[in-house]
């Protein structure tokens, strides 16, 4: 379904998915995503710093759509927090540190003052470049694609980039990872580049022939794969950007293809949100209930369900508020919620897992607290406080931190008079 997704999406600065890119030409901000917890705008003018107060506390809705204009009107899944605003490069470019974005899906706000409205994706590759002694300097960040000069390009508009791209012309080395969205069925996958080159694809290494050709059959049954790739730079071969070219053939394709720039998909990318499977009927047993014994069940030492969820002015923020389940949600999908909880997680409450530098790893669902500062609430809702340059990596988890097993634990009895009370609960 990623593939879908891709296709779907296209990177915040063009109205399809593969046209060159018009803004560089413009005075229309660039944004794209710098990492989950970061977006970076580039602007042709330097931006006042008295409007990153303004900034601070908005919202960025995502829609599953796409960025043209004919789809912006549509209501949003859901909305990232910017946590914190700052600048670099003299001021022309923005810096947001936000919330975890959770789901590869399109990000679109209007920001205040008159800093225009701003549009994105998780498309894109990590780039890091290292001068080759490694004490010189090194620049790690966002590209838009595997082609570094169709990149380049469409970046032309952004201070930080430029400086990448001339850092690129040196001696050094450049590392390249994303996720090719891919097509069910078995497909070959070819990298070709214009120098020597390391490759890993689904975590294999890729054996390299002399001339700078690669060749791999995967059958990844619908999923993204990893490419990992590290290419020299420098004075060998005469300060130009690495040339680059992916290609993937399917079962029943007449010839390869070029991978597609909305079918490069940044590492850390969450899924895509996808509708849930077909909800089962509400076994017999559980209907009915006491709402009033549920409602002891949902505050007791048992059954611990207001260590994360709040309903009225009671329970806890780990979770998505119950105040009105009964409004939102069937019994059915309620004891779904319980049953499988893994089986659909709300975007908002997404868990990471988040890997420090010192070699400490918490899992949880992340909050960005100011300009430095994490806060992780792991499944004991226990909050960890961390440094935000301490961290090492950060990457959503595909298992909600609800335990399982719960609806056993309860039993059918309590369990009935859970959903009971839950069904009740109606925000009135």
């Amino acid at each position: 379904m990623r593939l879908l997704a891709a296709l779907l999406c296209c990177v915040g600065f063009g109205p399809t998915i593969d046209e060159p890119s018009p803004l560089a030409a413009r005075s229309e901000p660039i944004a794209w995503p710098a990492g989950p917890l970061e977006v970076r705008i580039a602007y042709p003018e330097p931006v006042d710093e008295s409007s990153l107060s303004a900034i601070e506390g908005q919202q960025i809705p995502y829609h599953a759509s796409g960025l043209d204009a004919e789809h912006a009107t549509d209501d949003p899944l859901g909305q990232v927090r910017i946590a914190a605003a700052s600048r670099s490069d003299e001021g022309r470019t923005l810096i947001l540190l936000t919330d975890p974005h959770p789901a590869e899906a399109t990000y679109r706000a209007a920001l205040p003052n008159g800093l225009g409205t701003i549009a994105y994706d998780l498309t894109g590759v990590e780039a890091v470049w290292t001068d080759e002694t490694g004490a010189g300097p090194s620049w790690s960040g966002w590209l838009s694609e595997l082609d570094l000069e169709a990149s380049r390009n469409r970046l032309a508009a952004s201070v930080e980039h430029e400086k990448a791209f001339t850092m690129m012309r040196q001696p050094g080395s450049l590392t390249l990872r994303t996720l090719l969205a891919m097509p069910e069925g078995e497909a070959t996958v070819t990298v070709q580049a214009d120098r020597p080159f390391e490759a890993e694809l689904m975590f294999v290494p890729l054996e390299v022939d002399a001339n700078h050709r690669a060749e791999e059959v995967v059958e990844p049954f619908g999923e993204p794969v990893e490419l990992f790739l590290t290419l020299p730079t420098g004075s060998d071969w005469d300060g130009r950007l690495p040339s680059l070219t992916v290609l993937v053939q399917s079962e029943g394709d007449d010839a390869p293809r070029l991978i597609a720039r909305s079918a490069q998909i940044l590492p850390w990318a969450p899924a895509p949100i996808e509708p849930p499977a077909e909800l089962p009927d509400l076994p017999e047993e559980l209907a009915g209930g006491d709402p009033t014994r549920g409602e002891s069940v949902f505050f007791s030492e048992q059954g611990k369900c207001a260590d994360c969820h709040r309903v009225g002015d009671r329970g806890g923020n780990v979770g998505p508020e119950l105040s009105d389940a009964g409004k939102r949600y069937s019994t059915a999908e309620l004891y779904r919620e319980i049953e499988a909880p893994s089986a659909v997680i709300a975007p908002d409450y997404l868990p990471y897992t988040v890997a420090m530098r010192d070699g400490r790893v918490f899992v949880g669902v992340v909050r960005a607290e100011g300009s430095d500062r994490l806060r992780v609430v792991g499944a004991d809702a226990k909050e960890v406080d961390l440094v935000r340059s301490e961290i090492e990596e950060i990457r959503p988890v595909s298992t909600s931190i609800m335990p399982v097993g719960l609806a056993g634990a309860l039993g059918q009895q309590d369990l009935r008079d859970l959903l009971a009370y839950l069904s009740a609960c109606r925000g009135e």
